[in-house]
């Protein structure tokens, strides 16, 4: 009787080999998949490796190219820039821009100082280009000592600056003709032309009344956080009408609003048919920002102003490590390379 009744349908031949084709070709489907699947990824890997290599690449080359770059003019800021600390110029500084020269690349400073000041390094470092001094008031061939260009505070304005800054009770210097003037010679002048070089000339009277010509700048040297607060004052009070700015914490210093590193610096390449491509510049402070942000390759000290390395497209060592002479010294030896 059971042998004579029909099998259940799953043990039926037809539906046993069409289940196993099924479950045959169900599991050669999963492996193939399996296999599309690695292969995806693995074609993705390789993919994204080449494309990582290529990138590292790119950016290799850049550098390289960067580094091996024919700069025609290299400029640096001075204080806490090219000068350490002491307010010394190293030998190793001193050779290194004096090795450009050989190379054709010419070398100046572009400093917040008068040029008078400024005299015994330009002679020391044999510049033969326009210096810029002054925070860009004033550019001068130290050839024949001829003032290329020269923007001055109009003599009104300079005397109302006086007597606001007198009128806080600030102690300030006013330079004209290429020469440093004070009320009175006190302890921030000793102060100030032990570490500048520079001679001070008493007028006797407050300047806003003893002025006597249109002055290439003004500065008030006070505490870092008095000039920290009025900073953003006089640059509200004196806005279209002077640039307001800082080389040192302690110094606050007014020019002509035709003046500043940056505009200066064009006006020197231009003068020297030199592109902004083609300059490699060098600073630390506030006042050294329209000069790098001119420049075609803007390097900050170590020891910068953390806004002035936010600025920068390189951070090289700092002034007391002899940054800006290593930095041109590894230039030099890749172009050489």
């Amino acid at each position: 009787k059971r042998q004579n009744s029909a099998p259940p349908p799953f043990f039926s031949p037809a539906v046993s080999a069409a289940r196993f084709k099924k479950s045959r070709e169900g599991k050669k489907a999963k492996l193939l998949a399996r296999f599309k699947l690695k292969r995806y990824y693995k074609r993705e890997i390789i993919l994204s490796v080449r494309f990582a290599s290529r990138i590292n690449c790119r950016a290799l080359k850049a550098g390289a190219a960067e580094s091996s770059k024919m700069y025609k003019l290299i400029v640096s800021d001075f204080d806490d820039t090219l000068l350490k600390s002491d307010k010394t110029l190293s030998e190793h500084t001193l050779q290194v821009i004096k090795a450009l020269k050989g190379r054709g690349i010419h070398f100046t400073f572009c400093s917040g100082r008068m040029y008078d000041s400024l005299r015994r390094y330009i002679n020391a470092l044999e510049i033969d280009i326009p210096v810029i001094s002054y925070n860009g008031a004033m550019i001068v061939n130290p050839l024949d000592e001829s003032i290329m260009e020269h923007w001055s505070i109009e003599l009104p304005l300079a005397k109302e600056l006086c007597a606001r800054l007198e009128g806080l009770g600030l102690y300030i210097q006013a330079y004209m003709d290429d020469k440093m003037y004070c009320r009175e010679i006190t302890d921030i002048t000793r102060m100030y032309t032990s570490v500048t070089g520079s001679e001070a000339h008493p007028l006797h009277s407050l300047l806003s009344e003893s002025l006597f010509a249109p002055p290439t700048k003004i500065i008030a040297l006070t505490h870092s956080e008095e000039v920290k607060k009025l900073l953003p004052v006089m640059r509200e009070q004196y806005k279209d009408k002077l640039v307001v700015t800082v080389s040192n914490p302690q110094f606050l210093e007014f020019i002509s609003p035709l003046a500043g590193k940056g505009s200066a610096l064009k006006l020197l390449c231009e003068r020297m048919n030199i592109e902004r491509g083609e300059v490699l510049a060098f600073g630390d402070s506030l006042n050294d920002l329209s000069m790098l942000e001119y420049a075609g390759h803007a390097v900050a000290v170590g020891n910068a102003r953390p806004e002035v390395k936010a600025a920068a497209d390189e951070i090289c060592l700092s002034n007391d490590e002899d940054g800006v002479a290593v930095y041109i010294e590894r230039l030099l030896s890749d172009m050489h390379g």
